[in-house]
């Protein structure tokens, strides 16, 4: 089950969205109910069987605040640690929902940008829960499933499919500029605040595009031999892993890579810098076949930790900058802690009913989206799972994330819904 890997992906279909607040208990196994199969790739198997957590209203705390935004000052604190161990506050499900499962999401100033084996993406205003508008028509679009997207400052949005086709959409209308240049599937986007984009794609390559004038500036080749699987750009610098097993390191000014570093057997499905990224010399690379993480110092060539710490694809590395941990999300339905500061040792294992496909973190409370559809929420103090929540109702949670204030979480899955989690 190694979600970067976009060779071969399912699909599912979608039900009928709704809208509630919710209350979740303490995770508890209920009867087991078999789940459609989720996206999957040559080294994927579909979910098995699993139960969805269960969700319980309670009309006494949110009596007549269902849909009520909260004030101002509110709005502008982030959630409190106490809220993120207790549970959401509301749940929303967005409407109109895909009609087939979501694969990537992006979340910049309140608004959501979600792509679909639909072949269209949506947008939404997440404070309100309001449509804006759908990504897609019979003159612009992709022909194939959205595997990425990014959001720009000025309102545009970069998306990628499976089509070798990137999608530049305007602000407000439904309109796009089709930039060519990849003979394969996109595999992941990204763009800063000066209007310039990085793309990789199967065919071996990142392309560095201006977004302003819509042209490419540089094509970083002849480091991987197979599909870039993933990258991390900061700055100047260029991190991307593939599917032959290794690890490149980029300036996005040369078109050669300046490192090269045989990381894993079978894809590096992962790459990832450290939280603290005033020293860029420190990235981890995940393992999609060896269960290995690997931790790369460009200054000495060599890895200062690798180790098999999963006994699956490893399908997620987030780096929290509260607590300074590392925290791994995998196939083998585990959760990882490791402590950078003590040698990357892996201080504790959090486990869940199904494979875990995605993760964030939230102040010290691990979050993992799993093939049972559901959201498993973690303490990384005592590593015990405080509660779960029922995010998909079909198939595999694929993609989750936050706002930049962490008052809300948004799931998205083979469903095609996209689900918010209010904590403030």
């Amino acid at each position: 089950v190694c979600s970067s890997d976009l060779s071969s992906l399912g699909a599912s279909n979608s039900a009928v969205s709704s809208f509630s607040a919710k209350r979740v208990e303490p995770i508890r196994r209920a009867s087991p109910q078999t789940s459609r199969p989720s996206a999957i790739s040559q080294a994927r198997s579909a979910p098995s069987s699993s139960a969805h957590l269960r969700k319980v209203r309670n009309p006494a705390l949110y009596e007549d605040a269902d849909d009520q935004e909260t004030s101002e000052p509110a709005r502008e604190r982030s959630a409190q640690p106490a809220q993120w161990r207790t549970g959401p506050l509301h749940s929303r499900t967005l409407e109109p929902s895909h009609g087939r499962p979501i694969y990537c999401m992006s979340i910049k100033n309140g608004q959501l940008v979600t792509g679909s084996a639909d072949h269209g993406l949506r947008v939404y205003d997440i404070h309100s829960g309001s449509f804006q508008r759908e990504l897609f028509s019979k003159q612009y679009g992709h022909t194939e499933w959205v595997t990425t997207c990014a959001q720009l400052d000025d309102g545009r949005i970069l998306s990628g499919g499976m089509d070798s086709q990137l999608c530049l959409w305007d602000a407000r209308a439904v309109r796009c500029h089709k930039l060519s240049g990849h003979q394969g599937s996109i595999s992941k986007v990204q763009v800063d605040d000066k209007g310039i984009g990085l793309s990789a794609s199967y065919d071996s390559t990142i392309l560095v595009w201006d977004l302003n004038t819509r042209t490419g500036l540089q094509s970083l080749g002849n480091g991987h031999k197979m599909a870039v699987l993933d990258f991390e750009w900061i700055q100047s610098l260029v991190v991307s892993s593939g599917r032959d097993g290794t690890v490149c390191v980029w300036d996005v000014n040369r078109s050669n890579a300046i490192q090269k570093f045989a990381a894993h057997q079978g894809p590096a499905a992962k790459v990832r810098t450290l939280a603290n990224h005033d020293d860029v010399n420190v990235f981890m690379s995940a393992g999609g076949q060896d269960g290995k993480l690997c931790v790369w110092d460009m200054r000495t060539h060599s890895p200062v930790f690798n180790q098999q710490i999963h006994k699956g694809c490893i399908n997620e590395i987030v780096a929290s900058s509260l607590s300074m941990s590392v925290v791994t999300a995998s196939a083998d339905k585990s959760m990882r802690i490791l402590e950078p500061r003590v040698s990357f040792a892996v201080r504790a294992k959090m486990d869940a009913q199904e494979a875990l496909y995605c993760a964030a973190v939230a102040e010290d409370v691990a979050v993992g989206g799993a093939g049972d559809g559901n959201l498993y929420f973690f303490d990384m103090q005592s590593a015990e799972c405080i509660y779960g929540f029922g995010a998909s109702e079909q198939g595999a949670v694929q993609c989750v994330g936050m706002t930049e204030d962490m008052r809300y979480l948004i799931a998205g899955g083979d469903d095609g819904k996209a689900m918010v989690l209010k904590y403030v």
